[in-house]
C-alpha cells in the first residue's frame, strides 16, 4: 500500500505479506498461522498490536520504524536500516 493508512483487526489468515510506502499500519488481534513478511519504506510506520504470528520478518528501509505492542511471534527476524526504530513492548519483549 502507498500513501495511506491501513488497519487490520480481528482476522485470521495462513500467510500475509505487507509492503508499505508512506503508509501507517495498525493491527489488532491479527492471527497469522504462517509467516508475516512486513516491508516498510519511505517514511512508513507500523504499530503491531496484540497479535500472534508463527514468524515475523520485518524489513525497515528509509522509514520511521515499527512498534510491537504485546505482539507474540514464534520467530522474529529483522533487517533495519540505520536511523529506523524497532520498539518492543509487553509480550514482544519475551
Amino acid at each position: 500500500m502507498a500513501n495511506g493508512r491501513l488497519t487490520l483487526r480481528e482476522r485470521t489468515v495462513s500467510v500475509l505479506a505487507i509492503q508499505l510506502e508512506n503508509t501507517r499500519l495498525l493491527t489488532d488481534k491479527l492471527i497469522v498461522n504462517g509467516p508475516l513478511t512486513l516491508t516498510a519504506s519511505r517514511s512508513s510506520f507500523a504499530v503491531l498490536g496484540a497479535d500472534r504470528y508463527q514468524s515475523l520478518q520485518a524489513t525497515v528501509r528509509d522509514s520511521r520504524g515499527i512498534q510491537l505492542n504485546d505482539t507474540q511471534a514464534g520467530q522474529f527476524s529483522r533487517d533495519v536500516s540505520p536511523g529506523a526504530e524497532v520498539r518492543l513492548r509487553g509480550r514482544a519483549l519475551r
